[in-house]
């Protein structure tokens, strides 16, 4: 019987660090602000993704992230902050210009646009479900 870790509730507004570890490739803080309906948003980690994933336009990232389960009632507003460290090459990367982040739905990879703050790629997201996170230089 496989157990699943039960979703950890966000705090509103305040930064949540989840370490590097077995779910997870790099350091990864997500900041979930007040949202409009006042539910909180819950989240859990999902075990990475043993095979590359499907995408029919051949993005393919370096490497996946996470796979991050968000959950709470109703669409995601506004967006959830997630915050990335980035590896030395990646950062090289980013600095021309040339690094993809992005999501995958079960079908397909979906860029999103990006920032870098103090060695961090900073995202905003707002899919709730169970969606992979890619980094690709």
């Amino acid at each position: 019987m496989v157990q699943t870790q039960p979703p950890i509730q966000l705090p509103v507004d305040l930064p949540v660090d989840i370490p590097k570890g077995a779910k997870v490739t790099s350091k990864v803080r997500i900041t979930a602000p007040r949202q409009t309906n006042g539910e909180r948003i819950s989240y859990t980690l999902e075990a990475l993704p043993s095979s590359p994933l499907p995408d029919p336009t051949g993005f393919n990232p370096g490497r996946t992230v996470m796979n991050i389960r968000l959950s709470k009632n109703g669409a995601i507003a506004p967006k959830v902050k997630l915050e990335i460290e980035l590896t030395y090459e990646e950062a090289q990367h980013a600095t021309k210009g040339d690094l993809k982040v992005a999501y995958h739905d079960k079908k397909q990879w979906y860029e999103l646009g990006w920032e870098i703050n103090k060695g961090f790629v900073v995202v905003e997201f707002d899919k709730v479900g169970d969606p992979p996170i890619g980094i690709s230089p």
